[in-house]
């Protein structure tokens, strides 16, 4: 009997996870199903939304266009420079092209008003630039400019009788009362009245068409809200099972891993593969803290123990007979100027190793920055000094001979 309902718990057990992972995928499909609905409407305002940025940003062009054709006309009735004028005209082919290009939003606008605003903009811009193509002529004829220097589009710009017969300060007044004077802001400011209410109308269409996209990813989401519970509830009685029935036996491992020690690669096969990977881990750890210990103490460049080191080793309180060795490269400001720092950093490195082999292994060769190096010498006494003289001496003759470059 408790075999039986030993099998008979077990069986209940898988019928309970295999009947949930059943009811989460029929649960799963028709919420996928339900999917592209929702992910169309989402697509949807964010299409709506890019319209707006993008059409704001070419009203914004289109302002910025007339305001910065008004600024560079001006520029150039004060100042007669004609680089003002080929500017001038270069930037108005800019506009013409980048409004002709399919991309741009205005070309996409089918409203009749916001068309009728945008065209009546059009046409007084058109006005204003013919205004200010003939105030630029003005100055240039007032300047004795050559016609064949002339922009090409001014070329075509015909004087008045009048105003031809004026002298150069009668022209050059002339195009300033033009430029300056009541006509051409009144222009400007009609063709900004026309692009305001172009703008107010297409952006009161675009919000209408974002609020109507809104109401229909709200329904859709709703709708799909009881499936998401559903399936959040099932989760649960999942998870349930598997924190009372898989993660207790784990529980040594887990204590394992938190006092830091190796852990017990017996038990289940998934059991057996955390444990393999902390492992694992656990000795890569120690071979970086080893490396990190080393890179504390020793210079990246030579090998040689660093400054930080030479202090903690430069405490002769209990320690007889240590010998301090100060040792600088000669003329090496030279070789990195002469050479470059690439081959002083190999001239240095070629030091470190020449140090680090000329003296015993107990000795303590340190780069103290730059060309500096030390060696502290342990177990040595004056009677050594001729010794250690020698072997700087030795060392020297070594680094006297070129090797490779």
């Amino acid at each position: 009997m408790e075999n039986n309902g030993g099998r008979q718990f077990v069986l209940s057990l898988q019928t309970v996870i295999l009947g949930a992972l059943l009811v989460i995928i029929i649960v799963l499909f028709a919420l996928l199903g339900s999917m592209p609905q929702t992910s169309e409407s989402f697509r949807n305002v964010e299409d709506v939304t890019d319209e707006y940025i993008l059409f704001q940003n070419s009203v914004f062009a289109l302002k910025k266009d007339v305001n910065e054709f008004s600024d560079r006309t001006k520029a150039f009735i004060v100042s007669h420079d004609l680089e003002d004028v080929v500017l001038y005209f270069n930037e108005k082919q800019m506009s013409q092209l980048r409004r002709q290009s399919p991309t741009d939003p205005e070309n996409n606008i089918t409203d009749k008003e916001a068309l009728h605003h945008l065209q009546s903009a059009d046409d007084l811009s058109e006005r204003l630039m013919h205004e200010q193509s003939y105030a630029m002529r003005l100055i240039l004829e007032a300047d004795g400019q050559p016609e064949d220097t002339y922009p090409t589009a001014l070329r075509s710009i015909q004087l008045n009788d009048i105003d031809k017969a004026l002298a150069p300060k009668g022209k050059e007044q002339r195009a300033k009362d033009i430029i300056f004077g009541p006509a051409c802001s009144t222009l400007l400011d009609q063709i900004n009245t026309q692009l305001k209410l172009y703008n107010d109308t297409v952006t009161e269409i675009i919000f209408n068409k974002q609020i109507s996209n809104e109401s229909r990813l709200k329904m859709s989401v709703s709708s799909r809200q009881q499936f998401i519970l559903l399936m959040m509830g099932i989760l649960l009685l999942v998870m349930l099972f598997i924190f009372l029935f898989v993660l207790k036996p784990i529980n040594t491992l887990i204590t394992n891993i938190r006092y830091g020690q190796l852990a017990d690669d017996g038990g289940a096969y998934e059991l057996q593969f955390l444990a393999d990977t902390y492992n694992q881990y656990r000795q890569k750890m120690d071979e970086v803290n080893q490396k990190l210990i080393y890179d504390a103490s020793h210079d990246t460049l030579t090998g040689l123990f660093n400054r930080g080191a030479y202090e903690k080793f430069n405490d002769p309180s209990g320690k007889a007979n240590v010998a301090l060795i100060i040792i600088d490269v000669d003329n090496f400001k030279e070789i990195n100027d002469t050479y470059g720092h690439e081959i002083g950093d190999k001239v240095l490195a070629r030091v470190g190793q020449v140090l680090r082999h000329s003296f015993r292994e107990g000795d303590k060769a340190c780069r103290m920055g730059g060309d500096e190096f030390s060696i502290l010498m342990q177990g040595i006494d004056s009677t050594k000094v001729d010794i250690v003289r020698n072997k700087v001496a030795l060392a020297a003759r070594i680094l006297a001979e070129p090797e490779k470059d």
